[in-house]
C-alpha cells in the first residue's frame, strides 16, 4: 500500500476539457443575459468569476470527457488502498460534483471564491497540508511547474513532451500519460470540409449569366469561395463550441473533435479567431465592397442562428434555407452579375425542403431513442409528420417554380433548345422524392448535403442535369 496521497488535478488532466471554459459558453448562450454580467464577475478576480458561473450556469459535469487512461489508473491506486485527492483551480461546486461523478477521491480542495488554488497558490496549499515531498501530483501544463518542484513524484498528463522534461528536472516523474495532440483528420472534421461544397452555389450565378468564359468574374468568385469556405468554418466551430452539451447527448454528434476532447477548447476558439481574421482581410482586399456586406450579413446571420435562431421551430429552417441563398446572392455580387429573382425562389425552396429534411432525421432518431423532443431545437416528436409533408410540398414547390421559369418566353432568349430543360424537372423531382423516401426508411444522414456527396444516385443525377444544360445548348 502506498501511503503518499495522490493528488490529481481536474482541468486538462482528469477531464479532456476546461470547466471554466466550458461555462462562460454557456453563459454565451444563456437567456439571461449572463454574458454581460461576466465583466463585472472577472473585475472581482478569478476565483469570483468561477465561484459566480458555478452558481449561475448548470455545467451537466456527467457529460465532460474523461481522460479514460488516468481515470483506469486512479482505479487501479484506489483499490490498492491509496488515498486519492482531487485538487483542481475549478470552483469547488463543480470539483465536489465531478468527485462524486467519479467515486474515487477521499477529499476535494479547489477555488473557493477567494482564492484561485491554480500554480504557486496550489503548491502553498499542498505544501502546507502535507509538507515538502509528502505528496504526488497529476497536473497537465507548464504552472503544474511550481507543484511539481515541492511534490515527492511527478504524474505528467500532457501531449508536449517538453513539459515531461521541465518536471524532470524538478522532481521524479512516476508515470505519463500521452495526450495525443489533434490530427489533421480531426481538424478537417472540426473544419467542416465536407460542408465547403454548399459553398459551390456562389458559382450558379455565372453559370446562370453564360459568363464561365469571363476569367475577372470567374476568379472573383473563386475568392470569394475561399473566403466563404473559411469564414464558415470558422462559424462551424463557434457553433460547435457553443453546442458542447447537446453535441454529447447527440447519438453520432458526441464524437466530434470539441465534443469529445479530441481538440482543446482554447485550441478552438483561436482557431475560430485567425479563420474569421483571415477571411475578412482577403475580402477586403480582393472582392467588391457590395459583397463586403453581403459576407458581413451572411456572417451575422449565421452567428445569430448558432446564438439563438437555431431553438426557434420554423424559424431555424427558414435560416438555413436562406443562408444557402445568401451564397447565391453573394456570387452575383463578387462576379457583379444579376441574380434571377428565378432562381431564388427555386433555391429558397429546395434548401427549405432539405433543412426541413434535416430536422425530419434528427427527429426519427429521436423517436428511436425514446426521447419526446429534440434537445435545444425546440421540435417535438409529434412534429414529425408536419414537419415531412412541409418538405416534400417545399421541395414540389421548387419543381414548379423551375417549370414556370422554362416557360417563360425570356428562356428562349438564354437557350437554343429550352424544351430540354423540361428533363430538369424530373430529375429533380425524382431526386427531392428519394431523398424524403430514404428519409422516412432511416436510411438519410442527419445532414442531406453529407448524404448526397456520398450518395451515388445523386451525383448521376446532378451529371445528367449537366448533360441536359449542354442539350438546351445556352446561347
Amino acid at each position: 500500500m502506498n501511503e503518499i496521497p495522490l493528488c490529481v488535478d481536474l482541468d486538462g488532466t482528469l477531464i479532456l476539457t476546461d470547466t471554466t471554459v466550458e461555462s462562460l459558453l454557456l453563459a454565451m448562450t444563456d437567456e439571461r443575459g449572463l454574458i454581460f454580467r461576466i465583466p463585472l464577475w472577472f473585475l472581482r478576480g478569478r476565483a469570483q468569476l468561477k465561484q459566480m458561473l458555478s452558481k449561475h450556469v448548470m455545467l451537466n459535469v456527467s457529460l465532460l470527457p474523461l481522460n479514460q487512461p488516468l481515470v483506469d489508473y486512479l482505479k487501479e491506486q484506489h483499490g490498492a488502498g491509496r488515498t486519492l485527492i482531487l485538487v483542481t483551480a475549478a470552483d469547488i461546486h463543480i470539483a465536489r460534483e465531478m468527485a462524486a461523478r467519479i467515486g474515487l477521491f477521499d477529499e476535494v480542495i479547489a477555488s473557493d471564491g477567494v482564492t484561485n488554488l491554480a500554480g504557486r497558490h496550489k503548491a502553498e496549499a499542498l505544501q502546507k497540508r502535507f509538507g515538502k515531498g509528502g505528496f504526488d501530483y497529476a497536473g497537465n501544463e507548464h504552472r503544474d511547474l511550481a507543484v511539481w518542484e515541492i511534490c515527492r513524484n511527478a504524474i505528467v498528463v500532457s501531449g508536449s513532451p517538453a513539459l515531461a522534461r521541465k518536471a524532470e528536472k524538478v522532481c521524479k516523474v512516476e508515470k505519463s500519460f500521452i495526450v495525443p495532440p489533434p490530427t489533421p483528420r480531426e481538424w478537417i472534421k472540426a473544419l467542416r470540409v465536407h460542408q465547403w461544397t454548399k459553398n459551390l452555389l456562389l458559382f450558379i450565378p455565372i453559370l446562370g449569366a453564360h459568363a464561365w468564359s469571363d476569367f475577372t468574374k470567374v476568379s472573383s468568385v473563386v475568392i470569394a469561395f475561399l473566403v466563404f469556405c473559411i469564414g464558415a468554418s470558422s462559424v462551424y466551430i463557434l457553433n460547435d463550441l457553443l453546442d458542447l452539451e447537446l453535441d454529447r447527448e447527440h447519438v453520432s454528434k458526441h464524437r466530434r473533435p470539441f465534443a469529445s476532447g479530441q481538440i482543446s477548447l482554447p485550441m478552438g476558439i483561436a482557431a475560430m479567431v485567425l479563420l474569421f481574421v483571415f477571411a475578412s482581410g482577403l475580402m477586403v482586399l480582393a472582392l467588391p465592397w457590395r459583397f463586403c456586406l453581403v459576407f458581413a450579413g451572411y456572417y451575422l446571420l449565421t452567428l445569430l442562428y448558432s446564438h439563438r435562431l437555431k431553438r426557434i421551430v420554423l424559424v431555424d429552417v427558414f435560416i438555413l434555407a436562406s443562408l444557402y441563398c445568401i451564397r447565391i446572392f453573394a456570387g452575383g455580387e463578387a462576379a457583379q452579375v444579376s441574380v434571377s429573382r428565378w432562381l431564388l425562389a427555386f433555391s429558397l425552396f429546395l434548401f427549405l425542403s432539405l433543412a426541413l429534411a434535416k430536422r425530419f432525421t434528427e427527429m426519427r432518431s429521436m423517436l428511436s431513442a425514446n426521447a419526446p423532443k429534440i434537445k435545444g431545437r425546440g421540435y417535438q416528436v409529434a412534429d414529425l409528420e408536419p414537419v415531412s409533408s412541409m418538405g416534400i410540398v417545399s421541395g414540389y414547390i421548387a419543381v414548379l417554380v423551375l417549370a414556370f421559369y422554362i416557360n417563360n418566353p425570356n428562356v428562349t432568349m438564354l437557350y437554343r433548345h429550352p424544351g430540354a430543360l423540361w428533363a430538369a424537372c424530373i430529375v429533380i423531382l425524382y431526386w427531392i422524392s428519394r431523398i424524403w423516401l430514404l428519409a422516412h426508411r432511416g436510411v438519410l444522414h442527419d445532414d442531406p448535403v453529407v448524404f448526397t456527396i456520398k450518395d451515388r444516385q445523386s451525383w448521376l443525377a446532378g451529371l445528367v442535369l449537366v448533360l441536359i444544360a449542354m442539350a438546351a445548348m445556352p446561347k
